[in-house]
């Protein structure tokens, strides 16, 4: 089985941002990714990341990807980790393509992150943006003196099994990740690895 791990958000947030980070921090030697980008954003993927075994699939929108689509990519790449990034829309569609048929025997949904830029709080808390449930909510651009605490309690209420906190960039990241217990042991990675190779 494959690990899927989606990267969800609104235009502008800071998903490919984050992408860029957390590939620093995670990505093991000659791990077979599967990178899907849907609706390009601003910032671009690094290219000391496009490599043999890392591979980049983008599309416009979601009406270009279906379950045979997402089959034949697993197939040819037989990743040992799927990235999604992608906006609310698009990542609900994927997220229910990997539950359903013939690809929830190939794939493991092992964390939904959320990006929400602080500028957009209240747009997201108004409009109920995030449709299915993150595990993690990284608030970026944080400035404790412009953002009403009102509305991060209520994506903290409306996502109470969720890892939620704020940065003011992602150099930050690895700090939060490492604090929260959030990121994964090499050990822990090399172990799905195996596994994926051998079984």
């Amino acid at each position: 089985m494959s690990e899927v791990e989606i990267i969800m958000g609104i235009k502008r947030s800071g998903k490919s941002l984050f992408l860029n980070s957390y590939l620093e921090m995670t990505n093991l030697k000659n791990e077979r990714m599967l990178i899907i980008m849907i609706d390009d954003g601003n910032t671009k993927l690094r290219d000391d990341f496009k490599d043999v075994y890392i591979k980049v699939k983008k599309f416009n929108s979601i009406f270009e990807i279906n379950e045979n689509k997402l089959m034949y990519l697993i197939n040819i790449y037989n990743p040992h980790r799927i990235l999604v990034e992608g906006n609310y829309v698009s990542s609900k569609y994927i997220y229910q393509l990997f539950l359903e048929g013939k690809l929830k025997k190939y794939l493991i949904i092992s964390s939904i992150i959320e990006i929400i830029n602080s500028r957009d709080l209240y747009k997201v808390t108004k409009n109920k943006l995030n449709k299915i449930e993150s595990n993690i909510i990284i608030i970026n651009n944080f400035d404790k003196n412009q953002v009403l605490y009102e509305h991060i309690e209520s994506i903290k209420f409306r996502n109470k099994t969720s890892f939620v906190f704020c940065i003011e960039d992602f150099k930050e990241i690895y700090e939060k990740f490492k604090n929260y217990q959030i990121i994964k042991s090499d050990i822990h990675r090399k172990i799905f690895k195996y596994l994926k190779e051998h079984i």
